[in-house]
């Protein structure tokens, strides 16, 4: 394998786990601040890769008064 390659392949690697931390993040605010997840948020939060989308719904999360709110402000 190339070293262009590998550094592709680590790139992507870590772009993963980035959107994993953020997805895990997302989600452990959305548990403390309103109880449990609800299945519709977590299916929504799992679809998206975007570790930078991720971390703007942790914000919204952490900031909305209700898990309504949060709903509406990410459209789920």
């Amino acid at each position: 394998m190339e070293m262009a390659d590998a550094n592709v392949w680590l790139a992507l690697g870590e772009s993963i786990g980035h959107a994993k931390q953020a997805t895990a993040t997302v989600l452990a605010v959305v548990e403390a601040k309103f109880g449990s997840v609800p299945r519709d948020v977590r299916s929504a939060v799992h679809q998206y890769a975007d570790a930078t989308k991720l971390s703007a719904w942790t914000v919204l999360a952490a900031t909305a008064a209700t898990l309504d709110e949060f709903r509406a402000a990410v459209g789920i």
